[in-house]
């Protein structure tokens, strides 16, 4: 279905395939509106679904089948088309009545699609922070740096989510234009495994080293707690608790081997999610 291959298809249904929904998904995902169809008159009903691999794909022809059968999440459609770049799309559903304007620029911004962000913003989605926020994430340095220019100053939330997904480059134009938090974005470094950061950020002034220990712990980095800890001294069982926290048993045993003993902390850290 992928492929197109609707013999084959057929042939596998005679040998009792009989997902319908799953084969008319993947049939979608490509562009084969005839399997699509094919498998809607045997009974697939997942007609959203199959809409949103249309929009993410980029075929409008059997997102408008879908539509004619009764389809009308309209904002939904339009996200999802956002975040693959498929710009007649989009415009298409705001036609049809879609109106979150603002998911619509966030998805196109954390993905790069700096003309669909753009459009929206002339319909009002113009909250440069939040949209510099998500291509941070992206990693999209020019995007970022331009709504800066435009007006975006929330420099610790920008700065931290290109932290946590390792936008080094990111992090330092944000610099560039304001002091930050380096507790803050180091933390959020750490979190997302980026050792680079983390050391960058303690070497300019960074000291919360329990919490950057910790949440490192918590996602399962322990090299990065060995790396704070080349600085500094960290409470074992505060890093012990939030390993516990993220199930990361490893980490628990390792800390346990140096010297954490509050047990109670980490049994409870463990139960309460669900470890």
């Amino acid at each position: 279905a992928l492929g197109g291959h609707s013999t084959i298809v057929e042939y596998m249904i005679q040998l009792g395939a009989n997902d319908f929904n799953t084969i008319a998904d993947f049939a979608a995902e490509n562009g084969h509106i005839a399997i699509v169809n094919d498998m809607i008159q045997r009974g697939a009903n997942n007609l959203i679904s199959i809409a949103f691999r249309a929009a993410i794909t980029g075929h409008l022809d059997i997102l408008e089948a879908m539509i004619r059968l009764g389809v009308n999440d309209f904002d939904a459609i339009a996200i999802s088309a956002a975040r693959s770049g498929h710009l007649d799309i989009v415009q298409d559903m705001i036609r049809r009545g879609a109106r979150n304007f603002m998911d619509i620029a966030i998805n196109a911004a954390i993905t790069g699609h700096r003309l669909i962000a753009e459009v929206m913003s002339q319909h009002g989605a113009n909250d440069y922070n939040t949209i510099a926020v998500y291509a941070a994430m992206g990693g999209h340095l020019r995007y970022v740096r331009d709504l800066i220019l435009r007006g975006a100053n929330n420099f610790n939330e920008i700065a931290s989510y290109a932290a946590i997904n390792g936008h080094t480059a990111i992090v330092e134009e944000v610099m560039r234009h304001s002091v930050v938090d380096f507790n803050m974005v180091a933390a959020y470094a750490a979190r997302g495994g980026h050792s680079v950061i983390v050391n960058a950020m303690i070497q300019r002034g960074a000291n919360n080293f329990n919490e950057i220990a910790a949440f490192a712990a918590e996602s399962g980095h322990l090299f990065i707690v060995d790396e704070v800890m080349r600085y500094s001294e960290i409470d074992f069982d505060v890093v012990a608790a939030f390993a516990a926290r993220g199930g990361h048993l490893h980490i628990v045993e390792e800390m346990i081997r140096r010297g954490a003993r509050d047990f109670n902390r980490i049994i409870l850290n463990a139960a309460y999610s669900g470890h």
